[in-house]
Parts: structure tokens; C-alpha cells; sequence
């Protein structure tokens, strides 16, 4: 199979763009195109937290901040 054969067989297009609800991205190939809608992730007005430790904080605070860590892996 020569570079370009190879090329059009396996060459995929690919766009994206915004979308009111988030990305469309969009392959294509020479069996046809998919389209998927990434949907745009909620915004929290919640403020990050940074890397602490267990002394700097209330201990109520740091505990309900480990329980929701935790909650991620349950």
C-alpha cells in the first residue's frame, strides 16, 4: 500500500466548535461522520478549594471537605 492509498483510507476529518450547550466535535471518514455534543460542565460560584492541611482549617470545615472527596469514591 503506497503513503497515499494509505492516506485515504485512514485519513479522518475533524472539526469542533461552541455550541449554546457546549462542543460539537465532529469525524468523518470515508465510512461516514459521527457528531458528538459535549455538553458544557456546570459552574459552581463556590470557590475551589486550595491544598491544606488538617491544622489550617476549622475541623467541621476539613471534615466536610474529606467527606465529599470521599463521596467520589464511593
Amino acid at each position: 500500500m503506497t503513503d497515499s492509498e494509505f492516506s485515504k483510507k485512514h485519513h479522518q476529518h475533524f472539526f469542533a466548535k461552541t455550541i449554546d450547550c457546549g462542543i460539537q466535535a465532529s469525524f468523518s471518514n470515508a465510512q461516514g461522520r459521527k457528531n458528538y455534543h459535549i455538553p458544557k460542565s456546570e459552574q459552581t460560584k463556590e470557590e475551589s478549594p486550595l491544598a491544606i492541611e488538617s491544622f489550617a482549617i476549622a475541623p467541621e470545615q476539613y471534615h466536610a471537605l474529606m467527606e465529599r472527596i470521599n463521596s467520589l469514591y464511593d
